[in-house]
This record gives C-alpha cells, structure tokens and sequence, in this order.
C-alpha cells in the first residue's frame, strides 16, 4: 500500500453493510454521508440510476416495483448457463453489490480526503465459492483494485478483546439477517488464530424469522376480517413486513407486543408474545442447534472444552439466542461488543495485515500487534469433489479431492486419460459438497474444459494430462493443468462458476 492510500474493511451484508478503517492502530466504523454507521443493503432504480441505501430506502413507499433489498442471499446463485440471475430489472445481486460496495468507498474516501484502491470484505464462513467470486467481481466494479475476502467469524474474533491473555478456544456465534455461521477459533494467545471447524447455512438467516412472523401475522389479520394480499400491494407488504421485524426485535425487550396490520381499509391489532414467537422460530433454532453440534463434532471438541462464546451479527440480539448458548455449551455468550460492527471492525483490521506496512501496531484480541505477527489460518469449510464415472450406469459420483477442514492453502494434482487417443478435450467437473449421486439438482462449482493434442497410441495418451486444483486461503478454487507428454500447460475455459452476465461497464455514484 502506497502512501496516497488506505486500505479499509467493509462488512457486506444482507441487511446492513459497514465500512471501517484503522485509526491509531484501532478499529473505527466510518460513518457514511448521511452519518450513519449501517448503510441498508437496499437499492432502488430510478430510471436507469441506482441509488443505495437510506436514498433508495426513502423511495420504497412511492415505487416499490423498483426496490430491492437482502440480494446478497442471491449472490453467486446462477442459472444453467453459469448466468447471474436478475433481482431488479435487468440488476443481478453482483450489480446491486457492487453498487453498495461504490457507495462505502465514496464514503471512506469523503472521510479520509484521499482515494481508496484496496479492501477486504467479509463473506460468511460457509458462503460457496461461486458467491465469493461474485462479492470479488462486484468489487472490481466498484473500483477497488486489491481486493481480499475474509470469513466473518474470524474477522469477529480478531475484533473482540477477551480481557485475558491466556489461549483460548471460541465458539463465534454469527447470526446475522441472512446467514448463520459457527465457527471454532483457536488463538494462542500472541497473534495465531486456527480455524478448527466451522457449519452453518447460508439460506439461515433472522429475516427467516421475519418472514415466519409475517405469514402469522397476515393469517391472524385474515381471521379478524383485514385480509392482506402481500403480492398485488408492494408497499403495504414492505410496511408490514417492517413493522413484524420490529415486533420481533421488541421481544428482545418485552415479553409481548402488538403488530398494527394496516390494509387502508381496515387496521387491526395482532398480539405476539416471546412463546409464539419461539414457536415460530422453532424451525430455524433447531438448524442453528445442528449446526452448533457440527461444529463441535468437527473440531473434536466437548462443550467443556469450549472457553467462551463470542455473539455476532444482529440477529444474535433476539432474545432466544441465549438459551441456545446455554443448551449447547453450557454458558453464558459473551456480549461486551457491538455485535452488528464487531465483524466490520474485524475487516479494518484484515485489511492493515493484507495491505498495510509492518510498522503500524494494531489491537487485535485486546493485544497490540505488528501485522506480521498477527497469522490467521482458515480451512475448507465442505468437501471439494471431482466427478467421476461409476457403475453400470455411468452415472456421475462424487470422489472427494479436497477434504472438509483441509488447512488452506491446499493444492491436489491428479492424472486423466483423455476417452480415447483422438480426443480434442477432457472435460473436469468440480462440485462442492458431499451429495454421492450428482446425476440431479446440483449444479457444479466449475465446469473445466480442458483443450488437448490428439496423440499417435493410447500407450502415449495414458495418464497424460496432469490436472491441479489448487484452494487459496480465501477458498478460491483454481485449476490448472499439464500435458506430460508435450511438457507444456493446456488451455482451459470455464464454463460455469463465474458471474458471466455483465449488465454494465461503469457505476455512476449514488444519489446521497
């Protein structure tokens, strides 16, 4: 990083995103140009302009044909093209990102009085590799220029001062609007933090709980004659959907409250209490609790074994997450940070390490650090698979190539036969997950087609293509490959796991 330049950390995510900095060696949230710290991850098209946050918020009640909010839950997902799918006209979630992500660095770049080429931005610990691609691909439309992914519960825990010096063993608990995520961090108490485990879904999310509370609340208003039709009216649905998140944060509070349901022809009153709403949440906790027992399984660990649980993310506020804690880990969470910025702060730090000098003494975990001697170790978080030909059938297997909790970097080499001596192309199917029969429903992570030279005998085209697949610390796949027999690097195209729908050149700046 050059003197004209900071480097910052933004926390993208799929209610609220943050952007930070350090500053005297300490984290600090960046306010944005309307002074606040969260930045709604929403944005509106006016006409052919995207405008972001509390802007594109305003303009909800008078066009809400033309909003879009919670696109991150979209990213990376495509059709059987490899082609982002559209959320808002002819805007897939990369575009909406990466319109967020311009914003925020407008912002830092109001704040500091200077540009701002370099970032690290979070992503959740178990986001596929096709959506982190994608959160780097808006990134470079938003014009940043280094660009590094970090997972959110690591970028947490670096955030988080224990108050102790000792070794400790944490449970990051990151519960955020879109995404759950555990993972198990080992630090040592000087500055290497471990990845031992991590589980989680990236379709769990608090806005699940949301949604549970707005069907009940329509099914309620329905029985006391104010019936509700979500679909042909956009703004009352938002408005309602508002006033069900806002209830449910009530209840952080209160044991019970009210939901006024609004249809403009009649209101009417429906009553939430902290049970209803543990019995409508009760799906979603019994996931996290999985996910929870996973974690612990997959780092070989007993809850005793567990020194603190560290809550982060917004929806870690509800008033049932504690109880959760208490089933599995047998403690109390620990709650001495600000758990919406925790993971914001995190990234600033992230980035002084990937982009900063060694000069600059940071706070990381309540200790004063130089970046480098500050290591962070992550791992695989699913297996990565190679497709294989198996049985009478010929139905495609999974063969695992890049096992669950492997220490990144990882690299695997293999050898391929192309089908026969004339073959012009070897084709490498790559998927991520553990599902044994891919033959249905699962799109691969990379599709590689592999341009070969025809040989003279099948003695010579035996075992000659020597394929690598290589994971980087971010958990960004590679492939590259090799034929032995010419000693020179084979071509190789893409042909899904990339953002290949391009609506734009440029982003003009949103409206503040």
């Amino acid at each position: 990083m050059n003197s004209e330049t900071k480097a910052i950390g933004i926390d993208l995510g799929t209610t609220n995103s943050l952007v930070s900095i350090i500053e005297k060696g300490k984290s600090k949230i960046i306010p944005n140009n309307v002074g606040d710290f969260l930045t709604r991850s929403c944005a509106y098209l006016k006409g052919d302009e995207l405008i972001v946050g509390r802007a594109a918020l305003n303009e909800r009640q008078f066009d809400p044909e033309n909003f879009v909010d919670s696109s991150k839950r979209h990213m990376g997902k495509v059709d059987s093209d490899g082609n982002s799918l559209p959320v808002l006209s002819d805007y897939t979630p990369e575009q909406i990102a990466a319109a967020i992500l311009e914003y925020l660095k407008s912002c830092a770049e109001d704040y500091l009085g200077e540009s701002v080429s370099d970032v690290v931005i979070t992503v959740p610990a178990k986001y596929p590799e096709r959506a982190k691609r994608a959160v780097k691909w808006a990134a470079e439309r938003a014009g940043f220029a280094g660009i590094k992914l970090a997972p959110e519960p690591v970028a947490a825990k670096l955030a988080h001062d224990p108050k102790s010096d000792s070794p400790c063993k944490t449970a990051v608990f990151d519960f955020g609007g879109g995404t759950f995520d555990i993972s198990i961090i080992d630090f040592d108490g000087t500055g290497k933090f471990s990845v031992l485990s991590i589980s989680g879904d990236r379709d769990t999310g608090g806005e699940d709980i949301d949604d549970a509370v707005l069907s009940y609340t329509v099914d309620q208003a329905q029985k006391q004659g104010c019936p509700i039709d979500l679909e042909s009216n956009l703004q009352i649905a938002y408005e309602l959907k508002d006033r069900c998140r806002d209830a449910k944060e009530t209840l952080s509070m209160s044991e019970e409250t009210n939901i006024a349901v609004d249809n403009r022809e009649k209101i009417c009153k429906v009553g939430l209490s902290r049970d209803k709403l543990t019995e409508l949440a009760k799906p979603i906790i019994e996931r996290i609790e999985k996910y929870c027992r996973e974690a612990l399984d997959e780092a070989n660990l007993s809850p005793d074994q567990i020194d603190m649980v560290l809550l982060a993310g917004g929806s870690s506020n509800n008033f049932f997450v504690p109880d959760i804690i208490r089933k599995i880990f047998a403690q109390e969470p620990r709650r001495d940070v600000e758990m919406d910025k925790v993971v914001a702060m995190g990234a600033a730090i992230y980035a002084a390490k990937k982009f900063g000098d060694d000069h600059t003494p940071l706070e990381v975990a309540g200790k004063t650090l130089l970046p480098s001697q500050l290591a962070v170790t992550n791992i695989c978080p699913t297996d990565l698979c190679i497709a294989a030909m198996k049985g009478d059938d010929q139905r495609e297997y999974n063969s695992v190539l890049i096992p669950s909790g492997s220490v990144l970097p990882y690299s695997k080499s293999f050898k391929f036969t192309p089908s026969h001596r004339s073959a012009s192309v070897v084709n490498v199917k790559l998927y991520d997950g553990g599902a044994n029969d891919l033959s249905e429903n699962h799109t691969p992570l990379k599709s590689a087609q592999l341009s070969v030279q025809p040989v003279e005998t099948e003695q010579k085209n035996a075992n000659r293509i020597n394929v690598t697949v290589s994971m980087s610390d971010e958990g960004l796949v590679e492939i590259t490959a090799v034929d032995t027999l010419l000693n020179k690097p084979v071509d190789i195209e893409l042909q899904l796991g990339t953002c290949t729908r391009d609506g734009f050149s440029s982003l003009s700046k949103p409206a503040s």
